[in-house]
């Protein structure tokens, strides 16, 4: 990997395409990421994802294909996290369902610009010599995946009986120098993967169910809005309980749709909210599989410095992975002080850009220049949005509300107002409660934030560009959940 880390470091072809959306990102890696956490999130996933291939048991031949693409599922531009679209299209593959799954991880994503048809379904995870052992493998992993769907209760809560037996053991573990904290870093490692990897059948599950809400809404209530396919099937959806206001899908569906249809509705809908909050529940664990973590890097980073390895403990977080792990498994890299140096300076650079929601690249070299016409432009060049002007994103919460923009790249109290916020940062919901509107730049409808602001009723507007740069504190602005729309209407803010 070179000093600045651009893209996911696979070798694509000359003039290959690749689409890069931060989706799939933005909740786990709000902002700015360092390379350290980035590549070990990028090494966990892409393992995780062969992992989850093995526990369909798809044949041995066929795991080994998915080595070309699963440790590329995400890319680092700028220090933005971002998923490599074309590759989560082919994870949603493995299993049965794709013409489901595609369907439904645009709506997940919020997009509003979708993958052609024709490029989904040239997007395979692995190949077969012939047609027979395709079409049998395939059966085979059907009914693999079949048992554990049918068995997700069961694996839940094996699932939190092993993560706490595991999380208890290093929780109460003292690292005394850092080739110990390393060794515990490669054991947690590898336990986390063979717990996460057979998980990832959740995500298929959510996404073949979510696929079938997105069908049946269609066919059955082609008149509902968008973000009623997200309120449909919101955590509380699964065991009964209405939304914090009150705000109950349930009444619309009264009005609008009854008898076997109803029926039907209701069943996919309510497995589908059951799924997704397992899922969530997944992805909470690995707040606590960081917090294991950070002690064991900070221990490394006190061996590395006394060594005369890094020359600050903090340089730790300007490593990759693999960086890291050559410094224990062998001679580290001579120019490794030249690397940091040079990410310091790439990440001082990043702070004042804003970053597209999906763009495209080709080939593997990207440089500054093509990124800037992908969307990347400095803040400061962006101008402040006039009255009048739209900007549009993806409905995630229907309602309309006026009232002053509060703009905040960064966590901090907002007491009153639409707050615009960067990143659908998990810490955001706290505000919640006291805001009257939520506009994220970078973010997905089925975040915790989004989520939570759906059942609190709070008008959401998510996925919109440059949202934080064009609006200023004060506008006054009216945000359309429902349309996915925001509108300036007075007050240019600051130049």
């Amino acid at each position: 990997m070179t000093a600045v880390i651009r893209g996911a470091g696979e070798p694509v072809a000359p003039g290959e395409p690749r689409i890069w959306d931060d989706a799939t990102a933005a909740q786990t890696f709000p902002g700015i990421t360092s390379p350290l956490a980035f590549t070990v999130a990028a090494g966990i996933h892409g393992r995780v994802a062969r992992e989850y291939a093995r526990c369909l048991e798809v044949p041995d031949d066929q795991v080994a294909q998915t080595d070309s693409w699963t440790p590329y599922l995400l890319g680092s531009f700028h220090g933005r996290v971002y998923g490599n679209l074309l590759h989560w299209y082919r994870l949603a593959g493995i299993g049965p369902g794709y013409r489901l799954n595609c369907r439904a991880l645009e709506e997940v994503l919020g997009a509003t610009d979708r993958v052609p048809e024709e490029v989904a379904r040239s997007l395979s995870p692995f190949t077969f010599d012939s047609r027979v052992r395709r079409v049998r493998s395939r059966l085979w992993t059907t009914g693999v995946f079949l048992r554990r769907a049918l068995r997700i209760e069961a694996m839940m809560r094996e699932f939190r009986t092993e993560f706490d037996r595991v999380c208890d053991r290093y929780e109460g573990t003292e690292y005394v120098h850092g080739e110990h904290a390393y060794a515990e870093y490669r054991r947690l490692d590898r336990e986390l993967v063979l717990l996460w990897g057979p998980t990832t059948v959740l995500d298929s599950v959510v996404l073949t169910l979510m696929g079938a809400v997105v069908a049946l809404t269609e066919t059955y209530l082609p008149e509902a809005p968008r973000s009623f396919r997200y309120a449909a099937v919101r955590p509380s959806v699964a065991t009964g309980a209405p939304g914090i206001t009150g705000i109950e899908p349930d009444t619309y569906l009264d009005g609008t749709l009854g008898g076997l249809r109803r029926r039907l509705y209701d069943l996919v809908r309510v497995r589908a909210a059951r799924c997704a909050a397992h899922r969530d529940s997944i992805r909470a664990s690995r707040a606590r599989a960081v917090g294991i973590l950070d002690p064991m890097i900070r221990v490394m980073a006190g061996d590395l410095a006394a060594r005369a390895v890094l020359r600050e403990p903090g340089d730790i977080d300007y490593l990759t992975v693999g960086e890291l792990c050559g410094c224990y498994d062998r001679v580290p890299i001579p120019d490794l002080r030249v690397r940091i140096a040079a990410r310091k300076a790439a990440r001082a650079a990043a702070d004042g850009l804003s970053a597209p929601v999906r763009f495209s690249t080709e080939g593997a070299e990207v440089s500054d220049a093509q990124l800037a016409e992908q969307g990347w432009a400095p803040c400061t060049q962006i101008p402040p949005a006039r009255d009048g002007e739209v900007l549009t994103g993806t409905a995630s919460t229907t309602g309309l509300v006026e009232g002053p923009a509060v703009v905040a790249r960064r966590l901090r109290d907002v007491s009153s107002g639409i707050l615009v916020t960067e990143s659908a940062d998990p810490d955001w919901v706290a505000t919640l409660p006291s805001v009257s509107g939520l506009v994220i730049e970078h973010g997905g409808p089925l975040t915790a934030v989004a989520t939570v602001a759906r059942e609190l009723g709070v008008p959401t507007v998510v996925r919109v560009p440059e949202a934080t740069a064009k609006l200023r504190t004060g506008m006054r602005i009216r945000v359309d959940g429902s349309t996915g729309t925001v509108t300036v209407l007075s007050g240019v803010g600051p130049e």
